[in-house]
């Protein structure tokens, strides 16, 4: 995929937070061989998201290969 006449290497989803006080918006794109995770919170309603992609990541892939085999 070309972007305005170059090569489009990696894409990155940034899920909207659609109500106040949302909790965590996760999005998963694929393209090109690669997995892109977006992840975004209302701080407010989750202070510590930024321990989410490093607790919950990790485990989720391995539950998801696990289930792919």
């Amino acid at each position: 995929m070309y972007v305005a006449g170059a090569k489009l290497l990696e894409t990155y989803a940034v899920p909207p937070l659609l109500n106040t006080r949302c909790w965590p918006s996760v999005c998963v794109t694929s393209y090109n061989g690669m997995l892109y995770f977006g992840i975004n919170a209302d701080r407010d309603a989750m202070s510590d998201v930024d321990v989410l992609p490093a607790v919950a990541g990790p485990n989720s892939l391995d539950e998801l290969l696990e289930a792919a085999q």
